[in-house]
């Protein structure tokens, strides 16, 4: 079985992510992309706030 990936990796990856929405954010054209944007956003930052809520 796999060890699992450190916290701080963790939180790289995922601020690496939230960067990357942000840009998708800047670049959507309608209402839909849009909202698909916010939803990625504020599961992005829930996983980022759980892993420091459990670290």
């Amino acid at each position: 079985m796999n060890k699992h990936v450190p916290a701080e990796e963790m939180r790289k990856e995922l601020d690496n992510l939230l960067s990357k929405i942000n840009a998708m954010e800047i670049i959507a054209s309608d209402e839909f992309q849009k909202g698909s944007v916010k939803v990625l956003r504020a599961l992005v930052q829930g996983q980022i706030h759980s892993i420091n809520e459990f670290v």
